[in-house]
């Protein structure tokens, strides 16, 4: 007696929907749109860093670097926000290499236009890392 292939085609079935399922719930990448304020862009960077989509939140700043990297001040939270990203992942040597940079961009010329906290907040990161 050969026993019939209903039990095989369910799991079949099953297995199919299931991936299905789970493959179409897997949602799109996020596209950042290319008008977003500086301000907008920190503001969801600092939204995905508290949701830790790390990733996300990198490419926030990377936005804001690429968009509005002409202003020092901007650039600046860039660099460190990353730096800070890399230091919460334990990624210790990339944010030392960040908070580094950060802390060389208050030698340049236009230093003096720059908020002082993050040379505060990455020298104490720095110190702690070594």
């Amino acid at each position: 007696m050969t026993k019939a292939p209903f039990p095989r085609l369910c799991a079949l079935a099953f297995f199919a929907s299931a991936s299905f399922l789970l493959g179409s719930c897997a949602s799109a990448p996020v596209v950042i749109p290319a008008d977003l304020s500086s301000d907008a862009l920190v503001q969801r960077g600092q939204e995905a860093a508290d949701a830790s989509n790390w990733e996300l939140a990198v490419r926030y700043y990377q936005a804001l670097a690429a968009n509005w990297g002409s202003d020092p001040a901007k650039l600046l939270v860039s660099e460190y926000e990353i730096a800070f990203i890399r230091y919460k992942q334990g990624n210790s040597e990339e944010a030392r290499k960040g908070f580094v940079a950060v802390l060389a961009r208050y030698q340049a010329p236009d230093a003096a236009s720059l908020p002082p906290r993050y040379k505060v907040l990455a020298g104490k990161i720095l110190a702690s890392l070594k």
